[in-house]
């Protein structure tokens, strides 16, 4: 990887770590597209750009949620109960999606994936909701479910998960906004590990280019997200005090949309 790669792969940790932080989206969404440009870009087989491009995002939102997990769990802020149920479906899920996943060529993940950003950048258009919260209740198949559905989307997509869970448990679940957040936290390094683990043994027997994988993680551009998307997750946190955070989910969500579509274009002509 030559330095310019290296700075571009920096400042997307750096964008994606402000924005968890100010207006709390996972980077996946973001290091995704970015690692599918670079790789294609240095002609990485196209039956192997997904399994790395997603390998690699996931890497690093596992770390990246060390951090504000342990934080969560230190203030009690998750239903322990509840993280084991959306543990085991989140497990499922992602294992059986990982093994989806290796076997979709670049063209179609753009289509798959430019769709499920247009969903992604569609919902922030709209402010996020809150409401009063009655009672926390804990249905074990909703909570199954959740976790399979969430579990699959993070497997295959690279992402969080956060976005599906923290929603369904604060709104339908009656869980405060907090102890939803924390306990998706708990939820998410568990599936992102599952999915990674999975995607790390899939790739044992397939070759690449020796310079800079670990089995299906790139490497390079892990060790260039990772520690600007650490810090900067912070800096967003702070400036989230201070900055209109319903102007950057306008913002965020015109700027997804707009790589949404490309993607579907992209994917699109790649199937012909």
């Amino acid at each position: 990887m030559d330095f310019t790669a290296v700075i571009i792969f920096i400042l997307v940790g750096v964008f994606a770590g402000t924005l968890a932080g100010l207006i709390g989206i996972g980077g996946g969404v973001i290091y995704v597209p970015v690692l599918i440009w670079y790789l294609e870009a240095n002609r990485l087989p196209g039956s192997l750009v997904p399994l790395v491009s997603v390998s690699t995002s996931l890497g690093v939102i596992v770390f990246s949620l060390l951090n504000g997990s342990y934080a969560h769990f230190r203030n009690r802020n998750f239903a322990g109960r509840a993280v084991l149920f959306l543990m085991f479906g989140g497990a499922v899920g992602a294992l059986l999606m990982s093994f989806v996943l290796v076997r979709v060529h670049s063209g179609e993940f753009k289509l798959f994936l430019g769709l499920f950003q247009l969903a992604f950048g569609v919902r922030f258009l709209w402010p996020k909701k809150t409401h009063e919260v009655e009672t926390e209740r804990h249905s074990t198949p909703i909570l199954l479910i959740l976790g399979l559905f969430a579990g699959g989307v993070s497997s295959f997509f690279g992402v969080g998960g956060g976005l599906i869970v923290v929603p369904i448990l604060h709104l339908f679940l009656g869980f405060r906004l907090v102890r939803a957040i924390g306990t998706a936290s708990g939820f998410m390094i568990f599936s992102t590990s599952v999915s990674l683990i999975s995607y790390l043994s899939q790739s044992r027997g397939i070759e690449f280019p020796s310079e800079g994988f670990f089995g299906s993680l790139y490497l390079p551009a892990f060790f260039a997200i990772l520690p600007s998307a650490f810090i900067f997750s912070r800096v967003g946190a702070n400036l989230a005090h201070r900055l209109d955070g319903k102007k950057f989910s306008l913002f965020f969500g015109v700027l997804i949309i707009g790589i949404a579509l490309r993607n579907i274009v992209l994917g699109v002509q790649g199937l012909f």
